[in-house]
């Protein structure tokens, strides 16, 4: 009979585990195994169930930080948005978002342009907007419909595609390193078994 994902991670050497089933843990094991290497991720959960499932599921541009004027910032925020979309148009779809505007906003209808210029006009031109109010500003920005989760595990998929191992309920322990070779405890969730993950190298990706 075939091994289990936890039973083959008790197989040969690892060129990297990765400790960590969110996004970065995700995109870098998708990536490693995209480049050939033999890779693993482990993660003591759900993939996805810790800090990459509780964001807004927003994708934008960093709108906000124009009021304190850190054109910088919005400029890589907008290009790494405008990457995603174009990359993953399916999961990263644009939406239209309406912000009432009165006396005392930061923005009118020029912050919106700007804010679209600096995103490098990616997303469909802002517009004036009025809908039962003094004004507003339309503008778009990028959106996860399905959730930061199915995101993740897109790129899960990916790895498993590849033939690496993406193994979760398999909770990382302390490590050694032994003749240049990381000796990582990994706990077997499922069975309260514990044993030693063999890998080149280690990535933390649990995030906070």
């Amino acid at each position: 009979p075939s091994l289990s994902r936890h039973q083959q991670l008790r197989q040969g050497i690892f060129d990297v585990l990765i400790v960590g089933g969110g996004i970065n843990g995700a995109v870098s094991a998708a990536a490693l195994s995209a480049k050939g290497l033999k890779v693993a991720l482990v993660d003591g959960g759900d993939f996805a169930g810790e800090t990459s499932s509780s964001s807004s599921c927003l994708v934008w541009g960093g709108i906000k930080f124009l009021q304190s004027f850190e054109i910088t910032l919005v400029r890589n925020l907008c290009r790494s948005r405008n990457t995603l979309m174009q990359a993953y148009p399916h999961l990263v779809p644009e939406v239209r978002y309406l912000a009432a505007l009165d006396p005392i906003d930061p923005f009118d209808l020029r912050g919106h342009l700007l804010y679209w210029l600096i995103g490098e006009s990616f997303t469909r031109k802002p517009a004036l907007a009025m809908h039962s109010m003094r004004g507003g500003g339309a503008y778009s920005d990028g959106d996860l419909p399905e959730g930061d989760a199915h995101f993740v595990f897109e790129f899960i998929k990916r790895v498993w595609n590849r033939g690496a191992l993406a193994v979760n309920y398999a909770r990382a322990l302390e490590g050694k390193i032994f003749g240049g070779v990381h000796h990582t405890g990994v706990c077997d969730q499922t069975t309260g078994d514990s044993f030693a993950v063999k890998s080149r190298g280690v990535i933390n990706a649990t995030g906070s």
